[in-house]
C-alpha cells in the first residue's frame, strides 16, 4: 500500500509517498515547497 502524507504549515509544505509492504514505513518520494512562494494554497 502507499501512504500519502503531508505537512501544511505557515512556512512550507511537505509532502512523501511511503510503501508499507512488509509492515514498515519506506520513504519514496518527499517534496518541500516553500508557502510564502505562493499566493494561495
Amino acid at each position: 500500500m502507499l501512504v500519502l502524507a503531508r505537512d501544511i504549515g505557515g512556512t512550507c509544505t511537505r509532502l512523501a509517498y511511503f510503501d508499507t509492504a512488509d509492515g514498515t514505513l519506506k520513504p519514496l518520494v518527499e517534496g518541500r515547497f516553500s508557502s510564502r512562494e505562493e499566493g494561495s494554497l
